[in-house]
């Protein structure tokens, strides 16, 4: 009597664990969880000051979204140009400071050249800048070719510098090259002096038009420039808003921490697909971030990826009953319609799916007759 009891309880347990096990598939509409697929996240930028603003909360950014793998690297000097660049390029001149983040750990060499930096990993994305004056005067846009020169030499120099093994590659594949992307510098803020500013009149929207234009008729539909990054939009877009023209810490570089995550969350969105709609939260632990502002930054940049070279009203303005930075009274309870109402966050390293109902049914049909053998079995 005793071990007929144990082995029908036994059994009871085993039903018990194979209906649990089964039960988030055989019910329509129940999640399943899956694991991410590993993203990774490998930029290099080859720039200036401006640069140094667009990577300093890119890592925690990228990381925070779920990306895996992530290192972000830049070769800068203060003011260089897209002419400066490929100069040092073709005559090997090791000028460069290069900054990586990697793990979770910041390093930072002088005097580098490009050669050791291209080679330093197996970079996926590459992206471009000019300096900020001339970004918005179109002469200076592949001015004796050297745009289009820098770029064949960064990628002949990847090309044989590649470090992937063939092992990590499949059966006959060769490593994709990296793609190649513009980053659209912004505008100086207001009452800003530096005789760069008197080329646009010392005008805001004057410079941000000149920028614009320069990087839609030079820039879009290279065939050697894979996406653009529409910085400048998305700080504009901003500048609309509550904030105002609070974004430069000096009235040319971006002020910490709300300038800086804006430069580093267009990058983002531009490198990797992701809306930020996709976020219900700002990814990263940003020092003195206010997660109030997140909705307006999602606006900010999510306008720009839409309208890339036009600014757009932020639906979150200026009021006069608020402190400079802090979350409106007036921000709206209405939703563009461009963005979606669930918004599934994406910071989990668990997807989820819902398994479709025909394969449900089969489940459940199987989960109750196995359930039925079990207690025929059981005497």
């Amino acid at each position: 009597m005793k071990i007929r009891t144990n082995k029908r309880f036994g059994a009871i347990i085993l039903a018990f664990m194979i209906m649990l096990a089964l039960i988030p598939a055989a019910i329509p509409g129940v999640l399943a969880a899956e694991a991410a697929p590993q993203k990774t996240f490998k930029v290099f930028f080859i720039g200036n000051s401006y640069t140094d603003d667009t990577v300093a909360y890119l890592y925690d950014i990228a990381y925070a979204a779920g990306y895996r793998d992530v290192i972000v690297g830049a070769a800068t000097i203060g003011s260089a140009s897209i002419e400066s660049h490929y100069n040092n390029a073709v005559n090997g001149q090791a000028k460069y400071t290069y900054s990586k983040t990697k793990d979770g750990k910041k390093t930072s060499s002088a005097n580098q050249g490009f050669r050791v930096m291209l080679q330093d990993e197996d970079w996926d994305t590459v992206i471009l800048q000019e300096q900020s004056s001339r970004a918005g005067q179109p002469v200076y846009y592949d001015q004796n070719g050297r745009l289009t020169g820098l770029i064949e030499y960064i990628r002949e120099t990847m090309k044989a510098e590649s470090t992937a093994s063939p092992a990590d590659l499949p059966d006959g594949a060769e490593k994709p090259e990296a793609r190649i992307g513009w980053f659209m510098t912004w505008a100086y803020a207001e009452g800003h002096e530096t005789p760069g500013f008197d080329i646009f009149g010392k005008d805001q929207m004057t410079m941000y038009n000149a920028v614009a234009n320069a990087v839609k008729t030079n820039i879009e539909g290279r065939d050697d420039i894979d996406f653009i990054v529409p910085a400048g939009t998305v700080i504009q877009n901003a500048r609309t808003s509550y904030l105002g023209d609070t974004l430069n810490r000096d009235g040319t570089h971006m002020v910490i921490p709300n300038g800086r995550y804006l430069a580093g969350l267009s990058a983002f969105r531009a490198i990797t697909g992701d809306s930020l709609y996709n976020y219900a939260s700002a990814p990263g632990s940003i020092k003195n971030l206010s997660p109030g502002h997140w909705p307006m930054f999602q606006d900010a940049v999510e306008d720009a990826f839409r309208t890339p070279y036009d600014v757009t009203a932020s639906r979150y303005p200026p009021d006069d009953g608020n402190d400079e930075g802090s979350r409106p009274t007036n921000r709206p309870t209405d939703q563009p319609t461009n963005r979606p109402t669930d918004q599934p966050t994406q910071l989990l390293l668990l997807r989820t799916k819902i398994m479709p109902p025909s394969n449900s049914i089969k489940r459940a049909a199987r989960t109750i007759s196995l359930i039925r053998s079990l207690k025929q079995a059981i005497p």
